[in-house]
């Protein structure tokens, strides 16, 4: 009896410590920003260039140099996003016909409404 006592007191505090560091731990740990928020070339590009400026100690003609080579890099960076994107969304509607062409009519409806769906998630997240 005092055996399954203890088993059970040890087991309790366990239970309690968990509980505690779960909830520490959901306290410090930062939330994930949906996608297309939280970064942009520009908001990389401004703190890139002033840290840039602070730590290389650049003079004025220097800055001007540099900011046109970062507003450049800024631009292309942005190209090749947009552009994986479109071929990430190609891919997606090649392969999604794919999987639709397999499918039987019942669950081609469901294909539909499940497609709608994540449609309806993602839509609020996208710039």
């Amino acid at each position: 009896m005092k055996q399954n006592i203890k088993i059970i007191t040890c087991l309790i505090a366990l239970y309690a410590f968990g509980a505690v560091s779960g909830v520490g731990l959901s306290k410090t740990a930062q939330a994930p920003q949906p996608l297309g928020t939280g970064w942009s070339e520009k908001m990389w590009l401004e703190r890139r260039f002033a840290e840039d400026c602070q730590r290389l100690n650049l003079t004025a003609e220097q800055q001007q140099a540099i900011r046109a080579q970062y507003d450049e890099l800024a631009a292309e960076m942005r190209a090749v996003r947009e552009e994986t994107a479109r071929k990430v969304q190609t891919l997606f509607v090649k392969k999604g016909t794919e999987v639709y062409q397999t499918l039987t009519p019942e669950q081609r409806t469901e294909f539909r409404k499940l497609n709608q769906e994540r449609r309806a998630r993602w839509k609020p997240q996208t710039p």
